[in-house]
């Protein structure tokens, strides 16, 4: 997974999340307990984008949560 800011630019590997939670504005790459990764839905361009967010994270974690 790549992030990219005006001031910096990450790789993560996704096996280092165990679990994806989800609620009206944010998705949490899980770590461990109070270690996350926050994304906000609002970074997404689009509905499509969005969605195949959504279908790597469901393939590559355990655990989908609606918090």
């Amino acid at each position: 997974m790549k992030f990219k800011t005006q001031s910096m630019e990450s790789e993560i590997k996704w096996d280092i999340y165990s679990a994806l939670w989800e609620n009206r504005d944010f998705y949490y790459l899980i770590q461990a307990p109070r270690i996350y990764t926050l994304i906000p839905k609002r970074v997404f361009k689009d509905l499509n984008e969005k969605q195949l967010f959504e279908e790597i994270a469901q393939s590559r974690v355990k655990t989908i949560k609606h918090v």
